[in-house]
């Protein structure tokens, strides 16, 4: 099965274990080997410096992540961030599911996934600075994409051939080969409208 979303791709493959009995309490159980792209994210924010900007040369400044406030009021020297990126990932579920009659059918699904994240900003000094240099200075900054471990959930409702399905990929940041440069994607939704041949 293929299908197309409003930004993404999923394409799956399916497996009966064992189908459900029609308005029986005891599941049937599907398993799907999926690959999911989640299309692009895009943002732009104004940041200040980080914590670690000043605490390296023996200051006290920067956006402290615990508090989620600037150090002593002083926050340094701001800039513009335009970023993008996305994930990929590929999934192993485990979907019981129930047989209402009628062709309806309820699935709840769950299980690992690999997931690759990229991610750029383009950061843009804001005013003359020590730090980045002077106004309008831009520094590009790359998440290199690596594979990690997620887990991947979701819910489907059917009537036959047709389902429509929501799943939800967390994906941690986990670590960054890149100094201060993290992956700005936890994680994504995706709802889809699909046809199963």
């Amino acid at each position: 099965m293929i299908v197309f979303t409003n930004d993404g791709v999923r394409i799956s493959a399916n497996q009966h274990a064992f189908d459900a009995r029609p308005r029986s309490s005891a599941p049937g159980l599907r398993l799907h080997l999926d690959y999911y792209n989640f299309g692009k994210v895009k943002w732009s924010s104004t940041n200040p410096q980080d914590e670690a900007d000043f605490s390296s040369v023996g200051e006290r400044g920067g956006y402290d992540i615990a508090t989620q406030s600037c150090v002593d009021g002083n926050c340094g020297d701001m800039r513009r961030f335009d970023s993008t990126g996305g994930i990929q990932a590929i999934a192993l579920t485990v979907e019981p599911y129930w047989d209402f009659g009628s062709d309806w059918q309820l699935g709840v699904e769950a299980g690992p996934a690999l997931y690759r994240t990229t991610w750029t900003s383009v950061a843009v000094a804001i005013n003359n600075s020590a730090c980045f240099g002077p106004a309008g200075t831009q520094e590009t900054l790359i998440h290199q994409p690596h594979i990690q471990v997620g887990a991947l959930v979701g819910a489907s409702v059917s009537i036959g051939p047709f389902s429509a399905r929501l799943n939800h990929l967390n994906a941690p940041v986990g670590y960054s080969t890149d100094k201060n440069v993290p992956a700005g994607i936890k994680g994504e939704f995706m709802t889809s409208v699909n046809y199963t041949f």
